[in-house]
């Protein structure tokens, strides 16, 4: 049983961090398209639109670097703090023991972020980021389709 477990154990967190490398990818992917396509039509939309969109799309990059050097900087912390602890000369059993009480104790407070800090970063992320992205597309739009773009004033 003990056998079994620790199989689960290791397979959902190889699970999690091929889901975290996926997820990390899409995110760059979608902020390097966005600001390639701003690149491109930045001299036809208007200042408000230009300087609007980066406003957002940066805050939005701006949350999502403090979100990911929040989680960079705890789990440095655990395996300084699990490092440290394989450099004890101690019998193995006690070794295991303490191993296993300091991931319980990294697992418990990546558990506490997510539920009170993820969603809030989360949302606001990604709403400033959609919001971004379709104040640009409605501007290129507005620009091919000859209607009026945003222009802040109303």
């Amino acid at each position: 049983m003990e056998r079994l477990l620790e199989q689960r154990r290791k397979f959902s967190g190889e699970q999690w961090s091929s889901a975290n490398t996926y997820d990390a990818a899409i995110i760059v992917a979608g902020y390097g398209a966005f600001f390639a396509l701003w690149a491109g039509v930045s001299d036809d939309i208007t200042p408000f639109a230009r300087v609007t969109t980066a406003f957002l799309m940066g805050i939005s990059i701006a949350l999502y670097i403090v979100w990911t050097m929040g989680v960079m900087v705890a789990r440095h912390h655990h395996d300084r703090e699990f490092a440290a602890s394989m450099v004890k000369t101690q019998k193995p059993e006690e070794a295991f023991l303490e191993w296993d009480a300091i991931e319980r104790k990294q697992m418990n407070f990546l558990q506490w972020i997510q539920r009170r800090l993820w969603m809030p970063f989360f949302g606001v992320t990604v709403l400033l980021g959609i919001s971004g992205g379709l104040i640009l597309i409605y501007n290129c739009l507005a620009v091919a389709a000859g209607l009026p773009q945003l222009t802040g004033h109303f």
